[in-house]
């Protein structure tokens, strides 16, 4: 394969990648990588007139899900593994009373702007920037997990964290004091549980690689322990020992796969999965069960994989197999420009085509702040369908 790397200009870590690869030029590439470019710098950068050649080429992580809080609420509904409880600021009066809560930014960098919540929600979080998470108690420590779908889950990066301060500091990151080691021997007890959540989370998501983080806790102060997903990093720091060569290591092997392996990987599916399906004469379907919790609207993205594998295939109707009748949208007849973000809304969307697919990204109104759907072609310019408030384009943030 000839992969092309693009991202944004000042990462060195995707000039790494670039050089590993080998420096492809467009010209000449038959696939391609995003490392980290999203929102309306992606879309500029796929606008150039100079990269044209893009369009027609299969890209890794391409699309990427909006914010923090989207990717928690994701492995909630879909239930990819144990996640802490996670609020938008709009649904504040859900909160139990009893828990300790904390405010993380809908954007965050190196664990910036984390803070407890004291008092009063109300008086200390701003809802446009923050949304709300249950804290954790008894953490024992925190685990990065470093995935690649083109390589078999025992070989994934697992980075262990730690802080001498404990509990008494919210984020334990180089900033504030943390300590990292690789963990060596992953592939049993709660480092095995943690790899297979992020495999899972992998394929929720629909990418082809990046790191997750989990909170490791001890339940009710006994040595059993439990992990719980609290963020994903589509381009991590490698600023950790052996973390560089892993990384050079997995994406110089990205370069060995073929064309059809390639487009398996950018359609979220797991190479060795595929490999051993193959190897045990598997039907000629493409339904892996350990899927289908996670495209449970995703009949279109089932065909578009199954056009990957280049097979002839019987594709099942995921509302068939979890025992739904028929599609309960099948009433609606056209795609509004502006609709509410709510649950069936945005089931209704991905059930018809996906965001993607339809054009669709969801925006925050400045004023309530609900979120909506908005078709990208009014380019930010939307009136909200439930406070009535007229929003401009709201910029990069």
């Amino acid at each position: 394969m000839n992969i092309y790397v693009f991202g944004r200009n000042s990462s060195i870590y995707r000039k790494k990648i670039d050089k590993w690869l080998g420096n492809v030029n467009l010209v000449n590439a038959t696939g391609s990588i995003n490392y980290g470019l999203q929102g309306k710098k992606l879309d500029e950068f796929l606008d150039d007139p100079k990269v044209r050649k893009l369009h027609r080429l299969p890209i890794l992580n391409l699309r990427q899900i909006g914010n923090k809080f989207e990717c928690v609420d994701i492995a909630m509904i879909t239930e990819a593994c144990p996640t802490p409880r996670s609020w938008k600021y709009k649904h504040r009066d859900q909160i139990p009373a009893d828990i300790t809560v904390i405010a993380k930014p809908y954007y965050s960098l190196g664990g910036k702007d984390i803070f407890r919540v004291k008092e009063s929600i109300e008086d200390e979080v701003k809802g446009k920037t923050h949304y709300l998470q249950e804290e954790i108690k008894n953490r024992r420590y925190e685990l990065r997990v470093h995935t690649a779908s083109w390589i078999p889950v025992e070989n994934w990066l697992v980075q262990k964290r730690t802080h001498p301060k404990g509990e008494d500091v919210l984020t334990w990151n180089h900033h504030t004091g943390g300590k990292f080691i690789t963990v060596k021997d992953h592939n049993g007890g709660v480092f095995a549980r943690a790899k297979e959540s992020a495999a899972k989370l992998l394929s929720a998501f629909g990418y082809a690689f990046g790191a997750a983080d989990f909170i490791v806790a001890a339940n009710d102060n006994s040595r059993n322990l439990d992990h719980y997903f609290i963020e994903w990093n589509l381009a991590p720091g490698w600023t950790i020992a052996n973390t560089e060569e892993w990384y050079k290591e997995t994406f110089s092997s990205l370069a060995k796969v073929n064309q059809d392996e390639f487009e398996c990987i950018e359609h979220g599916l797991m190479l060795d999965r595929i490999h051993k399906l193959n190897r045990h004469d598997a039907p000629r379907r493409w339904m892996p069960n350990f899927d289908i919790d996670f495209y449970i609207n995703g009949a279109n993205r089932l065909r578009a994989e199954a056009a990957a594998i280049d097979m002839e295939q019987e594709l099942i109707d995921p509302f068939a197999e979890l025992n739904v009748d028929g599609d309960p949208f099948a009433e609606r007849d056209e795609v509004p420009e502006v609709m509410e973000a709510t649950d069936e809304n945005i089931a209704w969307v991905e059930r018809i085509g996906g965001m993607e697919m339809l054009e669709f990204e969801v925006l925050i109104c400045e004023t309530c702040p609900a979120a909506s759907i908005v078709y990208q072609g009014l380019l930010g310019r939307f009136t909200c369908p439930v406070c009535g408030h007229f929003n401009e384009p709201q910029g990069d943030v």
